[in-house]
């Protein structure tokens, strides 16, 4: 006997095939490496979580942490988030406003320095 599939499993299916896809990278830069995680690419609020380490991937608190979303092709610079301190953080945040490029800087202020980390990424 021949079935026809559900059509709630096609509407599963064809949902999670449309799920914006997530971002993850690391950068280094001088003594810090930078590894920024987004949980899905897309327009409105977003699980970011931003870890901080040492070139040898010893977690290194930082004392403060900022993002800042640009759209390069646009001339669009949205304000900056302050994601808070430590090795580890993670938050909740309007990160994009529209589709499109974006470079999300990351600053970094630890052990008396300051530094800054770029990721490209496309919300589609």
């Amino acid at each position: 006997m021949h079935r026809n599939p559900s059509p709630w499993l096609i509407l599963v299916l064809l949902l999670a095939a449309c799920a914006a896809p997530a971002f993850n990278g690391t950068a280094d830069a001088d003594a810090l490496r930078v590894s920024l995680n987004v949980d899905r690419l897309a327009v409105g609020m977003v699980e970011v979580h931003v870890t901080v380490a040492d070139r040898d991937g010893r977690p290194l608190p930082a004392d403060a942490i900022t993002l800042m979303p640009v759209m390069p092709t646009m001339g669009h610079l949205n304000p900056e988030i302050a994601m808070g301190s430590g090795a580890d953080v993670r938050r909740s945040v309007a990160l994009f406003s529209m589709t499109g490029d974006w470079t999300v800087w990351v600053r970094v202020t630890a052990t008396g320095a300051e530094s800054l980390v770029s990721f490209d990424m496309r919300v589609p």
